[in-house]
Formats: structure tokens, C-alpha cells, sequence
């Protein structure tokens, strides 16, 4: 493993994330590799493993929990919403991706064909219409979307570069019958991970999305400060931030007071057994 660059993210502002109705979201970030030595840029792809997971409820308490389930609640308007994949960019001359990543889905809700075109029945709890409201109670669902993914680079100069490029990869679909929409997607197995991750020249990009709705608030909310893209170093452990450290430092120091409390008082004890002992003598 050659670690010559590293892969961040940086922030595109408040429009990168959208939050809309029972599961509807979308969350745009970029990928731009960096020199962390001085070595210029080169050609390559940066590669992203993404696993996501959606367990939804209706309203009769009926749950859905695997692509097949949900795709047809949905009327095939939320698909691929159990994956696990593969997925590439190459690179620009400034070592950006060619393009931006999205994370996103659809309502989680039933569909009804208007004008020829697949409408969400979405409705508002707290509307004034009576109508709305029974709609509301009648479609109303909750759940949870949550997407783990890690990326990587592998530059050009890397003697497997050829192997992984080759691995597969499923470059001509239709954007609609694979969850990479539109990149060159491979399935996801343990053995192609390790191959590819083991064998990286960039630090690690994660980034884990959570996104919740429930019965009682349709809003879809998803922790932004906790969903931002982390890099991890080449050894595989997070940057420690003073956060992390203050609180680090005040467990330990609890800890050792608690042994010296413990160590005092044992003396204490000891000291007045011989005590005790030397007044009956």
C-alpha cells in the first residue's frame, strides 16, 4: 500500500442536503484527491463501497424491509433500497471527481398515476383540510434509511491499477437498473473489498447517512453534523478531534481518581486496624 495522497471532501454549502417527506432526501457531496507529500496528480479512479439499508412501516404496522418489498410498495419509485456495491469516478486534472456523488430516495409512500405520471400520496398531518388529514392517517408511514459507504483512490501508477479497472465492472445500463445510476457498478463481496482497499495510495473517505421519519412527524431529519464525510488515516483510525480527546482524558482521569480513592481508603483502613491492635495491646 503506497498512501501518496488523501481524499476529502469539501463542503458544496446548505444546498448539498435536501430533506423532504417520509424518506425523500438528498444529499450532494464532492470527492478531490490530494498530494500529502508533494507528489502531483494523477490519473486514476476513486472508488466508493456503499451499503444501504431501509426498513419502512405503514400504516396497517406492516413492515418492508428488503428492495423487492419496497419496490413494489412504491410502485417501482424507491428501488435498489437494500445494496450493497461498487462504484467509480475517474478523476479531473485537479483531481476532483468527474462528478459529484449523490445520496438520495424517493417518498417512501404509496404512488397513484395522475396525467400519466407517478404521484407520492404525501399529505400533511397538520393541515386544515379535513381530507388531508384522513389521507394522511390512511398513507402515513415511518422509517429508517441508512447508508454506510468508504471511498478510496487508486492511481494509475499502481501496478494493479489494470487488475481492478478489469475486475467487472458493469459500464453500459440504463441509470435506472442499477443503484450506481449511471457509474460502473459492481456487486459488493469481502473479497473484492479487501482487494481494492488493501492495495488504495489515498486515506479513507466515510461517510455514514441516517435518515428517520415516524408516524407522528413525516419530516424527513437526518443528523447533519453527524453525517459529514470523515477522513480516516492510512492506519485506519479516525482523526481524533478535541472533543474526543477532552472526553477521552476526563474517562481516564475519573478512572485513576476512582483507584486512588479506592488505594486511600484501603490505607486508611489498614492504618486503623494497627491502630485499633496497638490500643488492646
Amino acid at each position: 500500500m503506497n498512501i501518496a495522497y488523501k481524499l476529502t471532501s469539501p463542503p458544496l454549502g446548505a444546498n448539498a442536503i435536501k430533506l423532504e417527506s417520509q424518506g425523500n432526501f438528498g444529499y450532494q457531496k464532492a470527492l478531490v484527491v490530494e498530494p500529502v507529500s508533494g507528489v502531483a496528480i494523477t490519473p486514476g479512479i476513486i472508488i466508493q463501497v456503499v451499503k444501504k439499508t431501509t426498513v419502512m412501516q405503514d400504516s396497517t404496522g406492516t413492515v418492508y424491509n428488503t428492495s423487492d418489498a419496497i419496490s413494489q410498495y412504491t410502485s417501482g419509485n424507491v428501488n435498489f433500497s437494500n445494496d450493497s456495491y461498487f462504484e467509480y469516478w475517474p478523476i479531473d486534472a485537479n483531481g476532483r471527481a468527474i462528478d459529484d456523488d449523490l445520496f438520495g430516495n424517493n417518498s417512501l409512500v404509496e404512488y397513484t398515476v395522475e396525467g400519466g405520471q407517478y404521484v407520492p400520496e404525501t399529505y400533511n398531518p397538520k393541515s386544515r383540510s379535513n381530507s388531508d388529514k384522513r389521507n394522511y392517517q390512511r398513507y402515513k408511514t415511518q422509517g429508517t434509511i441508512t447508508i454506510n459507504s468508504m471511498s478510496c483512490f487508486i492511481a494509475n501508477w499502481n501496478p494493479l491499477y489494470n487488475k481492478i479497472i478489469n475486475l467487472g465492472w458493469n459500464v453500459n445500463y440504463h441509470p435506472s437498473t442499477l443503484p450506481a445510476n449511471g457509474l460502473p457498478y459492481l456487486g459488493y463481496t469481502p473479497e473484492i473489498y479487501n482487494y481494492i482497499f488493501n492495495n488504495r495510495n489515498s486515506t479513507l473517505l466515510q461517510h455514514d447517512v441516517i435518515v428517520n421519519w415516524t408516524f407522528d412527524n413525516p419530516k424527513s431529519v437526518m443528523d447533519k453534523a453527524a453525517s459529514k464525510p470523515k477522513e480516516i488515516m492510512s492506519g485506519g483510525r479516525y482523526k481524533k478531534t478535541y472533543k474526543h480527546s477532552r472526553k477521552h482524558s476526563r474517562k481516564h482521569s475519573n478512572k485513576k481518581m476512582k483507584k486512588n480513592l479506592k488505594r486511600s481508603n484501603k490505607k486508611k483502613k489498614n492504618h486503623y486496624r494497627k491502630k485499633r491492635k496497638s490500643l488492646h495491646n
